[in-house]
């Protein structure tokens, strides 16, 4: 089909719009795994933004809803950010699958006392009690919740209780500091001032993040020499809102060799939205485009608030790229829809390209995202879409597949294959392997 070049005059306006889902088979998205939205809220919660955190917990729910540490984390951050009775049911949930988990009945007492539920705040304090008699974290948080009651001597004896199991407890030793001096007439710390101090230490926060893949192609229908397409990547992220990003890509094709280096920026606004910017250059360019620019964005919504309480999250997300040939310049444009369902998620995208010549193609890819465990998922899916090689813009028809584990909680390594059937050309079969670590 053919239709009028992109306007390159609104080129630029649509880096707000969407996020570029980097794969390392063609085509192929990068959807969130349960191990990485732990760590966006981990680091969210490293940097106090815990309504950021409570939306990256709340979609990892969604892939494992009956995760205590999960329901934890969320109840804990729903906390924190003041949303004290989404809190409590997440809490109590956790509590209705493992009742005698301590750490979130305690978490469930603080939940009830910042809301001066104490009634049920002091109920828990006697399950807890009846669990836990020699934990001593039980005793401080008991000698708390007597002092914003204004009970100074229960208090002072609860903290004494857990400087017995504890003798270097620093905050033991500053609750019975403050329960004597109350005793003792001076007026008592204000509730909210206690509250305070039963906040977590800030989170180790892994700022760091390096990336490498390794693609190799063999080719049947037309005759080629192997393709060889390593790469590797560093990301750092310098606040809650701005990551910086590098890497270096080299390719091997038609024996002719291609070395691509590439940088950016990306920036997370509120509730789970961003937009990011990167710039490209091929020094010698046998094959792959002089100059490139990338740019697109995310936007979440949760169809929970359209009253569509069975499905998940909805990320909508917008990719536009502009590369710099010889003979001219080819342009794509690739609005993109995720939705989950608890485990699984869906991703359909619109394909939009044109070639140097000026000449319009477009095509599609559909693609299904299982998390099957904790720490693994796996995708499989089909496209049919235009690909720029060798300053041509050429159909190709593709199916893949792959896997993506985690190694530890800051390492993961993937796996994928493909299959592409290019127009008038070659059948192309890739095969890949990745590692994320984050330090």
């Amino acid at each position: 089909m053919i239709a009028g070049r992109f306007n390159p005059s609104g080129f630029f306006a649509l880096v707000f719009l969407g996020v570029l889902t980097s794969t390392v088979i063609a085509h192929a998205e990068n959807p969130d795994t349960l191990q990485t939205l732990l760590q966006a809220g981990k680091d969210a919660r490293a940097d106090g933004n815990h309504r950021l955190a409570a939306d990256k917990y709340s979609r990892a729910l969604t892939l494992s809803p009956k995760n205590v540490d999960v329901l934890y984390l969320l109840g804990t951050s729903l906390a924190f950010s003041e949303r004290l009775e989404e809190a409590y049911k997440v809490l109590t949930k956790a509590l209705t699958i493992d009742p005698e988990n301590i750490d979130v009945r305690l978490a469930r007492i603080r939940s009830a006392a910042w809301a001066n539920n104490y009634a049920a705040a002091e109920d828990d304090m006697q399950e807890a009690l009846r669990l836990a008699p020699a934990n001593a974290e039980v005793f401080i948080l008991g000698g708390w919740l007597h002092y914003v009651q204004k009970r100074p001597r229960e208090a002072a004896a609860a903290y004494q209780s857990a400087l017995k199991l504890a003798p270097g407890s620093k905050r033991a030793a500053k609750g019975l500091e403050d329960a004597r001096r109350a005793i003792a007439g001076i007026a008592l710390a204000r509730t909210k001032l206690a509250n305070k101090t039963q906040k977590p230490e800030p989170e180790d926060k892994k700022r760091w993040r390096f990336d490498a893949s390794y693609l190799q192609s063999s080719f049947s229908r037309v005759s080629r020499e192997r393709w060889q397409e390593p790469s590797i990547a560093l990301a750092y992220t310098l606040s809650d809102r701005w990551t910086v990003n590098g890497h270096i890509d080299y390719s091997r094709r038609f024996g002719l060799k291609d070395v691509r280096i590439e940088g950016g920026a990306a920036y997370r606004f509120d509730d789970g939205h961003n937009a990011y910017l990167n710039v490209g250059l091929t020094p010698e360019d046998d094959f792959l485009a002089k100059y490139r620019i990338l740019a697109g964005g995310l936007y979440s919504i949760d169809l929970k608030d359209l009253g569509l309480p069975t499905a998940g999250p909805a990320h909508l997300k917008l990719d536009v790229k502009r590369e710099f040939y010889e003979n001219g310049v080819s342009d794509t444009f690739n609005p993109a829809i995720t939705q989950y369902f608890g485990q699984i998620s869906g991703t359909a995208r619109w394909i939009n390209s044109w070639s140097p010549s000026n000449k319009r193609t477009f095509g599609w890819l559909i693609q299904a995202n299982w998390q099957i465990r904790d720490r693994t998922l796996v995708y499989f899916g089909k496209a049919d879409a235009p690909e720029t090689v060798e300053q041509a813009t050429i159909g190709q028809r593709s199916v893949f597949a792959g896997i993506v584990t985690g190694l530890s909680k800051d390492t993961d390594i993937r796996f994928d294959f493909a299959r592409e059937d290019r127009e008038n050309s070659y059948i192309r079969r890739v095969l890949g392997v990745g590692l994320t670590v984050r330090f």
